[in-house]
């Protein structure tokens, strides 16, 4: 019994040993035969016979680097060979940018004059405001003399120099040199809107409350103004963005910038959004980022419904077609980090290495 158990405990022991040695060396022979490339570019796929022969070849004649095939073994592992063309790339360049107010459309409220904020309206930051909008009321006392000035000399003749018996506007010898434009860019360079000044000349009454209008619609972005607050000239009162129209600012490298020029449409996205907006290339900065080392891309686009607020981020990408060269499958490209090589087809069974 102890015998029969022993021989037993001894064939099993053979058998685990037997199969052991036989995967390891099973594994040992495919590693020696395995390509380094999954995909081999064919310069001469046809020069290779259905039947291997060793001699057929001068493998010492080869490149160093240089691996041997066999044909039963490139079927076995799955080896394919593609043939390389010459054809132009379709390229995109893929890149992050930000939206940003247009410059050509924002717009500074500054005073003119001294003076002091009388009343303002509902007009808080960030809020859109239609083009001639009230956003608030401010007294200055040049404006009293400037308009007496501007009635005496609207609609007047010479025979007229008083304004209601106040008090003599003008002589003669001065009025000769001054026309009614003289006093509109007077009470524009103080601070008062056309449509003012067409209500002062319909109803020749002085004002001593002048409207701060909003130029354009748009959103305030910055307001700096509070009832009774006592501003200097040149002090900003408000700032509007008309954000109709918006840039994208993209940062890119110098190489990719060099296949951008104006006129070029790309593709904006909202990612969160799932929006797409096509937008114009209108310049390649001439500011380079020593940080990022990138240039910047400013490219202009159309803001329906106003979707695109300033400082948002975006997906942009740029359609590029690179000029005819020759192309291989990107499954033939072994990249080690360093350096990047296919294999050559030399026939035979031989695969020749080359950097690209």
């Amino acid at each position: 019994m102890k015998k029969q158990l022993l021989f037993t405990i001894l064939m099993v022991i053979l058998l685990v040993g037997s199969f052991a040695a036989g995967s390891r060396l099973g594994r040992q022979q495919v590693s020696q035969i395995r390509p380094p490339a999954a995909w081999i570019p064919a310069a001469n796929s046809t020069a290779e016979s259905d039947i291997d022969n060793d001699m057929d070849m001068d493998a010492s004649s080869l490149p160093p680097g240089t691996v041997k095939v066999t044909r039963g073994k490139q079927q076995m592992i799955g080896v394919r060979t593609g043939v390389v063309e010459k054809a132009a790339v379709e390229h995109r360049i893929r890149t992050v940018g930000w939206v940003a107010a247009d410059e050509k459309r924002v717009y500074r409220l500054v005073a003119g004059t001294d003076g002091w904020i009388r009343e303002t309206y509902d007009n808080d930051t960030g809020r859109l405001v239609e083009k001639d909008t009230r956003l608030a009321s401010f007294y200055s006392p040049l404006f009293r003399t400037t308009q007496y000035n501007y009635l005496s000399v609207l609609g007047s003749s010479l025979t007229d120099r008083f304004d209601s018996g106040r008090r003599q506007a003008l002589a003669p010898s001065q009025l000769s040199t001054l026309d009614i434009k003289t006093y509109v860019d007077a009470l524009q360079s103080l601070g008062m809107s056309e449509q003012q000044m067409k209500e002062l000349a319909d109803t020749r009454k002085v004002t001593d409350e002048i409207y701060i209008l909003a130029p354009a619609t748009g959103f305030i972005i910055e307001r700096n103004v509070s009832p009774g607050q006592q501003f200097e000239k040149g002090f900003e009162w408000y700032r509007l963005a008309d954000l109709e129209r918006v840039w994208v600012l993209a940062d890119l490298f110098p190489m990719e910038a060099g296949h951008t020029e104006p006129g070029m449409i790309a593709r904006v996205t909202l990612p969160d959004q799932k929006k797409e907006f096509h937008a114009m290339v209108a310049e390649v900065l001439p500011v380079f980022n020593a940080t990022t080392r990138t240039l910047k891309v400013r490219l202009e686009l159309d803001n329906p419904d106003y979707v695109l607020r300033p400082d948002m981020f975006v997906d942009v990408e740029f359609p590029v077609t690179l000029p005819p060269m020759l192309t291989v499958p990107a499954d033939a490209i072994l990249d080690s980090g360093l350096k990047k090589t296919v294999f050559v087809d030399r026939g035979k069974g031989f695969f020749e290495p080359r950097e690209v």
